[in-house]
């Protein structure tokens, strides 16, 4: 059984969930609105699928890729910025 919060490989790993994934994204690899969309919600930092991870690896434009290291380092930042947030907060206590 596929159970996507299991601690355990064998029940987190579904090779069918995994070919569908693979097909979906060859399938879908130049559409770039939907490639736009997934760099959008990953911009929020709301995190990304398996599958949404694999349009953005089989996306071959030019386009897409640049704004998918912009979204990348934006995350970054963002991430980087909460955590000196953070230890600012713990170091004045």
């Amino acid at each position: 059984m596929y159970k996507i919060d299991s601690d355990f490989a064998t029940e987190f790993i579904c090779d069918t969930e995994i070919l569908e994934s693979l097909d979906y994204a060859k399938k879908n690899k130049n559409n770039s609105e939907l490639a736009k969309n997934i760099l959008e919600h990953a911009k929020n930092l709301n995190g990304l699928s398996h599958g949404d991870t694999i349009i953005l690896l089989e996306n071959d434009s030019k386009k897409i890729e640049q704004k998918n290291f912009f979204a990348r380092e934006s995350s970054k930042s963002k991430i980087l910025l909460q955590l000196i947030k953070f230890f600012r907060f713990i170091l004045s206590r």
